[in-house]
This record gives C-alpha cells, sequence and structure tokens, in this order.
C-alpha cells in the first residue's frame, strides 16, 4: 500500500526482513498495488497473471486479501492449493470471507 506511511514502512521492513531471515531473495517487484482497497488484490492476480511467480501472497490490508481471494478464484488458481494468503488487519471481514 501507500509506501510512506510509518505502518507501511514497518510492515514492508517486516517482510523484507522474514525473507532474508529465511534465505529467501528479496525481490521489490513483487511488493505492489497503492490503496488499501478490494481492487488492489484483484489486480494483483491480474498483474502478475497465472501461473503466478510465487506460492503466497500478503495483503496489507483484510480488503486487500479478500481480493486476493476473489482474484484468483476467477483466474482458477486454487486457494490454498496454489496460493496461499496471509493477511495483517484481522477484521471481521475475515470471518465473513
Amino acid at each position: 500500500s501507500n509506501p510512506d506511511p510509518i505502518v507501511a514502512i514497518l510492515r514492508r521492513k517486516g517482510f523484507i526482513d522474514a525473507l532474508l531471515d529465511h534465505g529467501i531473495t528479496y525481490n521489490p517487484d513483487f511488493i505492489w498495488g497503492v490503496e488499501n482497497a478490494y481492487q488492489t488484490g484483484l489486480d494483483a492476480i491480474k498483474k502478475f497473471g497465472n501461473p503466478l511467480p510465487f506460492t503466497a501472497a500478503i495483503g496489507s490490508a483484510d480488503i486487500i486479501s479478500i481480493g486476493l481471494l476473489n482474484g484468483a478464484k476467477d483466474a482458477g488458481i486454487a486457494v490454498p492449493d496454489d496460493l496461499s494468503i496471509v493477511t495483517i488487519d484481522g477484521t471481521e471481514l475475515t470471518q465473513l470471507t
């Protein structure tokens, strides 16, 4: 999401640090999107295509992750078999989904 607020900076740093801690190469092209919106998740699946170049995605907001989930379904990508989705906020939206 928006790269300037402190929350986005801390989440991005934590993500990059976790990758490096586990010997996973960080690819800045995989951090994508600027709005905390459902459409961002849908657009991310379209941007990266099918098959996806990764097997997991982290949504920086629950609404983005729901877009990822539905975008994957629309693209014929099976969750969680082909794509695991992790989300951050823990709002009621995740309970409903």
